[in-house]
């Protein structure tokens, strides 16, 4: 099996989870995100190079 470089890395970051306080439509915010990995997916670009997704569940979200 041959080596593949990884081109990208991504992460999705799947669920919902109870906050605090309303967020207004358009408003930016920043959190800080607890999360646990629960899959890894790679696809292959038929170029010799793979792209890696992260799948994650929040387990603690906290506005910074």
């Amino acid at each position: 099996m041959n080596q593949k470089t990884i081109n990208e890395n991504y992460l999705k970051i799947k669920g919902r989870f109870p906050i605090e306080r309303k967020i207004e439509l358009g408003e930016d915010i920043v959190l800080v995100i607890k999360a646990g990995c629960v899959k890894k997916e790679i696809f292959d670009n038929n170029d010799g190079t793979v792209d890696i997704v992260y799948l994650v569940k929040p387990i603690e979200i906290k506005f910074a």
